[in-house]
């Protein structure tokens, strides 16, 4: 009882299993049909966005603007009306460096370059980097610096540091987090003094030392420029108001790098004007004007009395000092020379400005009209038919890669489905298929051998008994038809034994023939070769 029940049980669970199957493998290739359906929906999306034109309309100034500042306000957290003083404080940046880079070429012949070499931004970043370091030595040292500090009445160091500040902490001094860190900080140094204030003579020293540790703790924090340029992964950049800072510090270092390339296309051959060489005379004179001062005050120092000079060789980082803060602008005749360098440098860019709005205009307004006439393509045009067929030709490469993809997927599916056919019929080795005669003589065998069993006195020998697969199997008592079962005769009995089993599923009697030890998967079979008539 056991035994049928266990048959039974196995029984249905092969028939769930290979249903299962069967409709997995229908699935899928459901499945890749709509794949195939998507991807020529894609290929003929191609060819039409390839054959219309682009009618798309620029957008204007305005819209563009209110875009980057609600960019801004999302990114950094800034009010509009903030975000709004932010970028004009960032265009007077730009256009700073812009002056810088300009006078640069005037000047000294060399600038920033570029070649169609300098797509990677290595080299721009590095001179980025080394802008933003907040050395403010190493910018103390442009012309340019030197002329401002002069006409503020400040050393060159200090008007870097200042600028370096404005730049770099502009756009984050009025982010809510940043008011909040500084009100703590005003709060711990008025604490601070209140306790030194109010301490004996005694705790004087140590209160002086408490005040110090707390200056360099809010130097530190302030300081924010030191982790704009870390490494993503140090532990150091931890807070949301950290990673913050550094996102907008690579923005604003992006941005730059743009504004810099752009100047380099606008401004490439300005050494090479008259201008130029009338600046280059200008210069010259200045360094001279230079050399003279720096002379002069050499000359001085050596007039100095020997107790002075003791006191100057015994310290010369105040040397170092003084050598900085010696400014070349704080002399009339150098100012008035950097003067007409400047006003020539100005009417350059501004000439530069006209004309590459110009040319711009000119462009558009030849466009349209070959447009309209329907000549010949511009150098401009043709680029960019070359560039939009390549792009086509791309398009179309990965959509052929990957439709043979799901092809050969559908194949694969297709073919498996003709090789996860049901298990063999336990037919012995070495036999195609079990003919009436094999059953007959194994019947007479059979018979045979129990005969001789009931006789004790008769030598026996080993009951035949043949085996599948080390497995005793039990001889059939009629034939088993397999010889001539081809591909199509197993797809339909696959076919078969999926509508039996979907069938029981629904609780719906199965037609007959139904499966029995004999007909395990339940065969319909149209004729049997063993039928005569």
């Amino acid at each position: 009882m056991t035994a049928e029940l266990n048959l039974e049980t196995q029984k249905h669970l092969a028939n769930t299993f290979k249903y299962a199957e069967t409709r997995l493998r229908q699935i899928s290739l459901e499945e890749k049909e709509l794949q195939l359906k998507e991807i020529e929906r894609l290929r003929r999306v191609a060819q039409q966005r390839s054959g219309g034109h682009r009618c798309g309309k620029k957008e204007k100034k305005a819209e563009r603007m209110e875009k980057l500042k609600r960019m801004i306000s999302r990114a950094v957290g800034l009010d509009m009306n903030v975000a709004e003083t932010v970028l004009t404080e960032m265009r007077a940046q730009e256009e700073f460096l812009q002056f810088c880079e300009v006078f640069a070429r005037l000047t000294q012949g060399s600038g920033f370059h570029h070649t169609s070499k300098d797509e990677t931004l290595s080299t721009y970043v590095e001179n980025l980097r080394k802008l933003f370091s907040m050395n403010a030595d190493t910018l103390s040292t442009l012309d340019v610096v030197q002329y401002y500090a002069s006409k503020e009445g400040s050393a060159p160091v200090d008007w870097a540091k200042r600028w370096y500040e404005k730049a770099l902490l502009l756009p984050l001094q009025s982010t809510p987090e940043y008011q909040r860190l500084l009100e703590i900080q005003q709060r711990e140094q008025v604490s601070l003094q209140a306790k030194a204030e109010s301490a004996e003579p005694s705790d004087a020293l140590a209160g002086q030392a408490e005040l110090e540790v707390a200056r360099v703790k809010v130097q530190k924090v302030v300081n924010i420029v030191e982790k704009m340029f870390m490494d993503p992964r140090d532990k150091r950049l931890e807070s949301w108001h950290e990673k913050r800072l550094r996102y907008l510090a690579h923005m604003q270092m992006e941005r730059q790098i743009k504004r810099v390339r752009e100047n380099a296309k606008l401004f490439e051959g300005v050494e090479l004007t008259p201008e130029a060489e009338q600046c280059r005379e200008l210069y010259k004179q200045i360094l001279e004007r230079r050399a003279a001062l720096s002379e002069a005050a050499a000359t001085a120092g050596n007039n100095t009395t020997d107790g002075a000079q003791a006191v100057v060789a015994g310290d010369s980082r105040a040397d170092d000092h003084e050598q900085k803060l010696f400014n070349v602008y704080d002399d009339a005749e150098a100012t008035a020379l950097f003067e007409k360098i400047r006003a020539i440098t100005k009417q350059v860019i501004r000439q530069r400005r006209i004309e590459s709005a110009a040319a711009a205009k000119a462009r558009s307004l030849r466009r349209i009209i070959r447009s309209l006439k329907g000549g010949e393509q511009s150098l401009a045009e043709e680029l960019h038919a070359l560039q939009q067929q390549r792009r086509e030709r791309i398009t179309q490469r990965l959509l052929g890669i990957v439709e043979n993809d799901v092809k050969t997927e559908m194949e694969w599916l297709e073919n498996m489905e003709e090789a996860e056919r049901p298990p063999l019929l336990p037919i012995p080795e070495g036999m195609s298929y079990v003919s009436a005669a094999d059953v007959q003589a194994w019947q007479d065998i059979r018979k045979d051998c129990e005969r001789k069993a009931g006789n004790p006195f008769e030598r026996r020998k080993r009951i035949f008994q043949p085996e599948l697969l080390g497995q005793t199997w039990r001889v059939p008592d009629r034939p088993l038809l397999f010889w001539g079962t081809g591909v199509s005769a197993v797809q339909q009995a696959l076919r078969h034994a999926a509508e039996d089993a979907e069938r029981k599923r629904r609780g719906v009697p199965i037609a007959p023939p139904y499966p029995c030890p004999e007909n395990p998967w339940g065969w319909r079979l149209a004729k049997d070769v063993l039928d005569e008539d």
